[in-house]
């Protein structure tokens, strides 16, 4: 771990991080008392050294991801990055929250509307009637014999 021990050296930081070609992160607390006579450029810190906290890539991207949740990490500035750059995101960041919340709330005004009636209290569309298939010719016949028998009978209780 001695690229941990140079990084130290050069930042005067208390926590310095290490990630090697697996994935696996390595934490120096630089600060812990068991490292007052640690010498970076001769000593090895080993993982199991009580200043190194080891994480691998799985725990690593849960912890940043709940950081990201939780909004531990709002306002941390890294090495690079102009202001500039940093006060246009949380700008950005402030109107997304603003949008968000303006959702957030037409979401509940669209999710409690208690006036929709059930499908129980719903009226029952009304029976589709399809038209007759066309009568045979015969049928037909049959049919006009039959009106001229009704108009004979209703012609007769009517004189009678």
């Amino acid at each position: 771990m001695p690229e941990i021990g140079t990084g130290l050296r050069q930042h005067s930081q208390q926590y310095v991080a290490d990630r090697d070609s697996t994935g696996t992160w390595r934490i120096l607390n630089a600060w812990h008392n068991s490292l007052q006579g640690f010498d970076p450029d001769e000593d090895d810190v080993p993982d199991d050294h009580e200043a190194v906290t080891v994480l691998t890539e799985g725990a690593f991207e849960a912890v940043v991801k709940h950081a990201t949740a939780e909004g531990v990490l709002d306002g941390i500035k890294f090495e690079g990055v102009p202001d500039a750059v940093y006060a246009e995101a949380e700008e950005e960041i402030k109107l997304l929250k603003v949008e968000i919340e303006e959702l957030s709330e037409k979401n509940e005004e669209l999710g409690s509307i208690t006036n929709v009636p059930s499908p129980s209290v719903l009226p029952t569309p009304a029976p589709v009637v399809k038209p007759a298939p066309p009568l045979s010719e015969g049928a037909q016949l049959k049919k006009h014999g039959m009106d001229g028998i009704l108009k004979i009978i209703g012609m007769d209780s009517i004189e009678g």
